[in-house]
């Protein structure tokens, strides 16, 4: 509590696209600490490994009556925060890392993408959504990009 009283807001991190995040991984190829990056399946926002139970934050599934248990504690955190001792925090989730942006492959799931934290912020109230992709310039014309 004491170390985000200077702040106006907190992010919570990360939601990934990936089913198996790897701190490890710095980008798309085949030497390490690079290592493969296959296109987002379009399907879940993810916050552990895809087979633990739990992992997934958003799918087309969720809904305000049936939020994940990652929403859940998303939304706690968005709780606390606006009942910080201080005064009221902004809380944002933060999605990408670890090549994030490569694996959309797409201006299709760009936009599956968007949805699914769309309604990510709806469940859980936070305040938007920080995009911390990595790594962009290997990739800045994947989708028809320029």
């Amino acid at each position: 509590i004491e170390k985000i009283k200077p702040y106006t807001s907190v992010n919570y991190g990360f939601a990934f696209l990936v089913t198996t995040p790897n701190p490890d991984q710095d980008g798309c190829g085949t030497k390490s600490p690079a290592g493969p990056c296959p296109v987002w399946d379009g399907e879940n926002v993810y916050l552990a490994a895809s087979g633990k139970q739990g992992s997934h934050l958003v799918d087309s599934s969720v809904t305000l009556e049936t939020s994940s248990p990652g929403g859940i504690a998303i939304a706690e955190v968005v709780r606390m925060a606006r009942m910080h001792p201080n005064g009221p925090k902004r809380a944002k989730i933060t999605l990408g890392g670890w090549s994030d942006y490569a694996r959309l492959g797409s201006v299709a799931n760009g936009v599956k993408a968007a949805k699914l934290m769309a309604k990510a912020v709806q469940i859980t109230f936070a305040d938007g959504v920080d995009l911390d992709f990595e790594h962009l310039s290997p990739f800045n014309t994947m989708g028809g990009g320029t």
